[in-house]
């Protein structure tokens, strides 16, 4: 499955491939740099909204990116650039989330300027459980947002959080009881037809916090490689992808059976 990019009357909307079809793939992750770097330019868009899939707003990266040893650098490369224009975009970022938003699905979050989320809505970040490092720049963001002692639990524990709790934590914006996505294009709607100076010039002191974020993000990163090229993290995923490959092929059997 693609991203796909809509135009829509002073906004875009990118539409990541939905979870129930597929995490996403070094490819995925490309296209979104392009459709992120094509609304940035673009002096006609003036905000950027984020939808994943309807039950499940995103998994992130396909384990299986992460347990080829010969592209790694290539992927990384890719986060890398996707993660940049995620932290410099000079939109703003809005998302909604229904479902569970976990790894790239969580880490993206943290550079929206809105989110909102299905009451049931769950959020978890599990790098460090797969022998990784968080990544988008969310060892700083996250502490910075939540304090340590909540980041840690997130990041370090493993522990999955719901909508309420992410609400009060700030990285939600809003716990709504209809659809996220029909809320939140309501509100890139609203924040479009404001005045184009103040809005931008409001946007880019608040995006001024966030300097020194791609030194962090290169970091990460790195500590990932370390981890697969020396902690056995590569040997984990390999045995985590077998499993959920052979996962899907009993679920195929018992489906023509």
């Amino acid at each position: 499955m693609s991203v796909e990019l809509i135009t829509k009357a002073g906004y875009v909307t990118i539409v990541l491939p939905d979870p129930a079809e597929s995490c996403l793939s070094r490819n995925n992750i490309d296209q979104l740099t392009k459709a992120l770097e094509a609304a940035d330019r673009d002096p006609t868009i003036f905000a950027v909204e984020v939808c994943g899939g309807k039950d499940t707003f995103c998994h992130g990266v396909d384990l299986s990116e992460f347990a080829d040893e010969e592209g790694f650098d290539a992927l990384a490369a890719s986060l890398l650039s996707v993660f940049t224009v995620l932290a410099t975009i000079r939109k703003p970022l809005f998302a909604g989330v229904n479902g569970r938003a976990s790894g790239m699905g969580l880490t993206m979050l943290t550079h929206m300027s809105y989110v909102a989320a299905s009451s049931t809505a769950q959020f978890s970040a599990p790098f460090v459980g797969l022998g990784l490092v968080p990544e988008a720049g969310s060892t700083a963001l996250l502490p910075q947002r939540m304090g340590v002692p909540s980041a840690f639990r997130l990041l370090c524990l493993g522990e999955t959080l719901n909508a309420e709790e992410m609400q009060r934590q700030g990285l939600v914006s809003k716990v709504v009881d209809h659809d996220p996505q029909e809320h939140v294009s309501d509100i890139v709607r609203r924040y479009v037809r404001q005045p184009t100076g103040a809005r931008e010039t409001t946007l880019r002191l608040l995006k001024q916090t966030q300097v020194g974020l791609h030194e962090r993000m290169a970091v990460e990163i790195e500590e990932s490689r370390l981890q697969l090229v020396t902690g056995g993290t590569r040997e984990l995923l390999h045995r985590l992808v077998k499993r959920m490959r052979r996962n899907e092929e009993r679920a195929v059997e018992r489906g023509a059976a």
